[in-house]
C-alpha cells in the first residue's frame, strides 16, 4: 500500500505549483504484536502477585517422614517417606474442598491429593478426591482411586521439586516461629477454665509461650480478644514429650472453631514424642516428634512421623503472615514498573515511525528527497 504526500515547495524554487511521490505506508503490526506481548505478561504478573503462596495452606498433613496406622484425612497430604498402611485403611482426601482452591506450591497442581516422595506399602491406601503421584516404584499394594476420573502416577521424579519447595518453606517458618516474642498471656487461675487473652504484636501476631505440663489439667479452654486484628495464633510449648491424656477438653469453645482453627498454630519445637487422647483444635506444627492421637486433629499436622489413630480434618492454616516465597515466585513492584515502562517505549517508537512516513517532502535546496519530522 501505498500513501501520497502532496506539499506546497519554496515560491523562490523554479518548480510544479505542486510535487507528488510515494512512501510506503508505515507498517506498524510488528509494535502491536509486541505492545499486545507486553500487556499480557504485565497481566500475568499481576495476577501472579497476588496469588497465596503457602504449603502450609495447601496441604493438611505434611508428614517428614512416614505416615502408618490407619484413618482419614480431610484434605490434601504430603508424605516425605512412605505410606504404611500395614492391613488398616488410610483414606486421603475424603473431602471435595481439599482440591477446590488453587495452590500455591511450585510443582503441585489443583488436582493433585496425594504426594508421596517414598511408597506405598500394606493394603488398602483410598483416595477419594484428585490425582496421586508416587516417587518411588508400584510395590502391589491397592490404591483404590475412588474417582474414577483420578489417577495414579508412580516413579514421578517430579515430586522431588515439591519435596525442596516445602522443605524451604518449614525451615523457613520454624525460624520464623522460633524468633516470636511472647506478647500474649493463657490465665490459668480458673482450674476449670484456660483463657487465652490476644495482645498481637503490630505485625497482627498473638504469641503465648506454655510449658508441656499445660495438658496434665482437666479443664476447658477459650480465646479472649479481638480476632480481626489477629492474623495469627502461636502456642508455643516447651519441653520434649506431651501425653495428654487427662480431662483437657482442647476443642472447647473459640478452639473448636474453623474460623480460630485456622489461625492457630501449637508448635513444638523440641518435642520427639506427642500423644493427645482428645485431640486438638488447630495446627500442629512438631518437626521432631512422632505424634499420635486417639480423636481428630481440627487443623493442618506437620510432624516427622504420623501414627493415624484418628482423623485429620480441615480447615488447613490460612494466614497472610505466612504466605511465603519459598512457593510459585511473586514478581517485586520493579518488575511490573519495568514492563510499564517498556509499554510506553513502544508506544513512542510507533509514534515516532508514524511521523517519520507521513511528513517527508522535497528539499527546495538540492532537488533531493529527504525525510524531516516536524515537530507536533
Amino acid at each position: 500500500m501505498l500513501t501520497t504526500i502532496r506539499h506546497k515547495p519554496y515560491k523562490k524554487q523554479n518548480m510544479k505549483p505542486y510535487s507528488t511521490y510515494a512512501l510506503p505506508a508505515p507498517n506498524l503490526n510488528g509494535y502491536i504484536l509486541t505492545l499486545t506481548a507486553l500487556l499480557t505478561l504485565a497481566a500475568c504478573l499481576l495476577i501472579t502477585a497476588q496469588a497465596k503462596a503457602t504449603a502450609l495452606s495447601d496441604f493438611n498433613l505434611i508428614a517428614l517422614r512416614n505416615v502408618t496406622g490407619g484413618s482419614d484425612v480431610e484434605g490434601r497430604t504430603l508424605v516425605f517417606g512412605d505410606v504404611n498402611a500395614n492391613g488398616s485403611s488410610i483414606d486421603f482426601s475424603t473431602k471435595h474442598e481439599s482440591i477446590s482452591d488453587p495452590t500455591g506450591t511450585r510443582g503441585l497442581d489443583q488436582n493433585d491429593s496425594l504426594i508421596v516422595g517414598g511408597q506405598l506399602n500394606g493394603s488398602p491406601t483410598h483416595v477419594g478426591y484428585g490425582n496421586a503421584r508416587i516417587k518411588g516404584s508400584d510395590t502391589g499394594a491397592i490404591l483404590d482411586m475412588n474417582d474414577k476420573a483420578s489417577n495414579a502416577t508412580y516413579n514421578d521424579g517430579t515430586v522431588q521439586e515439591i519435596l525442596d519447595t516445602v522443605t524451604v518453606e518449614i525451615n523457613d517458618t520454624i525460624t520464623m516461629l522460633n524468633g516470636l516474642t511472647t506478647n500474649s498471656y493463657a490465665d490459668t487461675s480458673d482450674m476449670n477454665y484456660t483463657a487465652f487473652n490476644l495482645t498481637p504484636s503490630d505485625d497482627n501476631i498473638a504469641v503465648f509461650d506454655l510449658s508441656s505440663s499445660f495438658f496434665n489439667q482437666g479443664s476447658r479452654m477459650g480465646i479472649k480478644g479481638d480476632l480481626s486484628a489477629t492474623d495469627l495464633i502461636v502456642i508455643r510449648v516447651s519441653g520434649t514429650s506431651v501425653n495428654a491424656t487427662g480431662g483437657l477438653n482442647p476443642k472447647s469453645h473459640e478452639f473448636g472453631q474453623d474460623a480460630y482453627q485456622q489461625k492457630i498454630i501449637w508448635y513444638f519445637p523440641n518435642a520427639t514424642d506427642l500423644a493427645f487422647v482428645n485431640g486438638l483444635g488447630g495446627a500442629i506444627i512438631a518437626p521432631k516428634a512422632t505424634l499420635r492421637f486417639g480423636n481428630p486433629i481440627e487443623g493442618t499436622v506437620v510432624a516427622n512421623d504420623i501414627v493415624l489413630g484418628s482423623e485429620i480434618h480441615l480447615p488447613s492454616l490460612d494466614s497472610p503472615v505466612l504466605d511465603t516465597p519459598a512457593a510459585n515466585p511473586v514478581p517485586e513492584p520493579a518488575t511490573v514498573l519495568l514492563v510499564g515502562l517498556g509499554i510506553l517505549a513502544l508506544l513512542a517508537a510507533a509514534r515516532r515511525q508514524s511521523v517519520l512516513a507521513a511528513m517527508a517532502y522535497r528539499s527546495p535546496l538540492r532537488g533531493q528527497k529527504v525525510m524531516r519530522v516536524l515537530p507536533f
